[in-house]
């Protein structure tokens, strides 16, 4: 069973910039993630690999 217990926030823009920081933020406080965003494949997968070196899973939801 999964970790219900476990905190999820979903970040706008969350791929660079500001949002990227908060993003940052919430994973080294234990959230997992949503980032939704409609940057370049190449940005989209350094932001992810970034957040989950801070420990959080990472979900893109592709959308303006």
């Amino acid at each position: 069973m999964a970790n219900q217990s476990k905190r999820v926030a979903l970040v706008t823009n969350g791929s660079r910039g500001i949002g990227l920081g908060i993003a940052q933020q919430l994973a080294h406080s234990g959230f997992d993630l949503a980032i939704n965003d409609i940057h370049d494949v190449a940005t989209i997968a350094a932001a992810t690999a970034l957040l989950e070196e801070r420990g959080a899973e990472v979900l893109y939801v592709p959308g303006n």
